[in-house]
């Protein structure tokens, strides 16, 4: 059998026993996709927001909630841009609101956005973790957070959904993602982490076991789409249907020396009937950029890729518009561009 064949192999066994003895009470499926399996393949051109893209210095992430585009900074005395995007008129920036600092209602490393609601989003702190929420109109007139909240768990993930965290956890192996009820503090588990059962990959297992799980999280409603970085694979979470879709890409597996050392997957938005996946077919640059949009139903079910005419890093989605970052990769000079679809 194929090294790749074999890995998914086991990553299948091991995934479908897990949920068995965590009792998840998930339907797990796994199937592989092939990359001409997207028929149908259109090509975009970008169009640049260069008004906007001379308040960026060092952006890192996007979200779009109540008809306003927020992107975080990493640098300077304020860590939120905000364009106003209502009725699809010409982009409007706004301003960059959220004061930088180590107290209440300030932000040290605004490292990752997600939307809550269809007017509020949260910014996750990863430095100080904590989790700030925002309302748009209130951010605007006060420049200041709704509410905050301290976590005592560490997470490349995170989402708010109704009275809960929801989150990826590297420290704890029990399942592959968590829900937090704010108010008791109780923890339920869902589904099972991929398990790579060859210790030729990496010999030290807690660096093995990070390099595997590092995933990226998003919601909508009640679907989540994690995302991996290290390997060429995803999974789709419905707790509505509990069902778990598991998903082999079309890429090879890394080789034993390139585990940790390519990026597979940096960028991804789930919506109410599709999801969009910004593939980075395994670049082994440590700033990785695409030119690859690849879109799913919401069964995973492969629909279209996207061909881009500039590399990516970053992206979101809204109505017929793709909205995105890039830079060169050994630049500074980031950039704001989007894309008609």
């Amino acid at each position: 059998m194929k090294p790749v064949a074999s890995f998914f192999l086991l990553l299948l066994i091991s995934t479908l026993l897990s949920c068995k003895e965590n009792n998840r009470n998930l339907v797990n499926s796994t199937y592989k996709i092939q990359e001409n399996d997207f028929s149908e393949i259109d090509s975009l051109k970008s169009t640049p927001l260069s008004q906007i893209s001379d308040s960026l210095f060092i952006p890192t992430t996007l979200t779009v909630v109540d008809d306003h585009l927020i992107i975080s900074e990493r640098t300077g005395d304020s860590l939120l841009h905000l364009i106003n995007l209502e009725n699809n008129k010409r982009e409007e920036y706004l301003g960059r609101y959220l004061r930088k600092g180590d107290g209440p209602k300030e932000a040290r490393l605004a490292w990752k956005l997600f939307p809550i609601g269809k007017k509020d989003f949260g910014l996750y702190d990863a430095d100080l973790r904590k989790v700030m929420r925002f309302y748009v109109d209130s951010l605007i007139m006060t420049n200041e957070s709704t509410e905050e909240f301290q976590l005592d768990f560490y997470g490349n993930g995170i989402s708010i959904l109704d009275s809960n965290f929801y989150y990826l956890n590297a420290n704890d192996r029990s399942s592959r993602f968590f829900a937090k009820n704010i108010s008791n503090g109780k923890v339920k588990g869902f589904g099972s982490l991929p398990k790579l059962k060859n210790d030729k990959y990496i010999q030290d297992e807690r660096d093995k076991n990070y390099q595997l799980e590092f995933a990226r999280l998003e919601r909508f409603e009640q679907r989540f789409l994690i995302t991996y970085y290290n390997i060429p694979y995803l999974e789709i979470y419905d707790l509505k249907k509990k069902s778990q879709i598991g998903i082999e890409w079309f890429d090879p597996m890394p080789g034993p020396k390139e585990l940790g050392r390519r990026t597979y997957f940096a960028s991804g938005q789930i919506l109410d009937n599709k999801i969009y996946l910004l593939s980075m077919a395994g670049n082994p640059n440590a700033r990785p950029r695409n030119n690859e949009i690849f879109v799913l139903d919401s069964e995973g079910n492969p629909l279209q890729k996207l061909v881009l005419d500039t590399n990516i890093f970053e992206f979101q989605v809204y109505n017929d518009i793709i909205f995105a970052l890039t830079s060169d990769t050994n630049s500074s000079d980031f950039q704001l561009i989007k894309f008609r679809m």
